[in-house]
């Protein structure tokens, strides 16, 4: 396991160490991902490395521990903003786009193919810790009517949290003339398919 806590703050070249792996585990994914390229990539040595990591996994497991503890902290501070409710939903979808836009296929591939049962385990454990956040947030707006009343709030965390598996599918990226038009239709089908409904009254003849 990683032997600090909060020491990256105060430690330029464990900051950079953490940038550079960060930046390779998005481009090559984790198989292809190597010590030596952390290291040379980041220009600390070899030998500064293995003072905080046993090894290349436990590097992956503290960068995606970060990633997810960041995710979850971003919709959280998305959701206290003093902003119309519209805008909360536009930019925690911006947020997952701008995430899936950041990665490569081969980084979500290893992901399932390749990290191993430690990684595995963290994903699943910290996919459900972010679906719990979303699930009270949006049933606290819910309860406000701030969304439908009817709408099942399990099926729109799953439809969230597929929208980077989208984003990723040869099929998907086709069907728009731009990113910024594929983002842009992905919000107004996900905020449309939860707002409230107007409600209509017939005419009695």
């Amino acid at each position: 396991m990683v032997k600090f806590e909060n020491e990256e703050v105060d430690n330029p070249r464990l900051k950079k160490l953490n940038e550079s792996a960060l930046k390779l585990l998005y481009k090559y994914g984790i198989r292809k991902l190597t010590v030596e390229d952390i290291c040379k990539d980041s220009g600390v040595s070899k030998m500064t490395f293995y003072k905080y990591y046993e090894n290349k996994l436990d590097v992956v497991l503290y960068l995606l521990r970060s990633l997810i503890a960041k995710s979850i902290g971003d919709f959280r501070q998305t959701m206290a903003k003093d902003i119309p409710f519209p805008e909360k939903v536009e930019e925690t979808i911006q947020h997952k786009m701008e995430y899936a836009n950041s990665i490569s296929e081969d980084f979500v591939s290893d992901l399932l193919q390749y990290g191993g049962p430690e990684v595995l385990t963290l994903v699943q454990e910290q996919m459900v810790a972010g679906s719990k956040v979303i699930y009270e947030e949006y049933a606290l707006a819910q309860q406000q009517g701030m969304i439908r009343k009817d709408l099942n709030l399990q099926f729109m965390i799953y439809f969230m949290n597929h929208m980077e598996e989208m984003m990723h599918d040869p099929k998907f990226m086709p069907l728009f003339s731009s990113p910024a038009d594929m983002t842009r239709e992905l919000i107004n089908f996900f905020f449309y398919g939860i707002m409230p409904r107007p409600e209509h009254h017939e005419k009695k003849h």
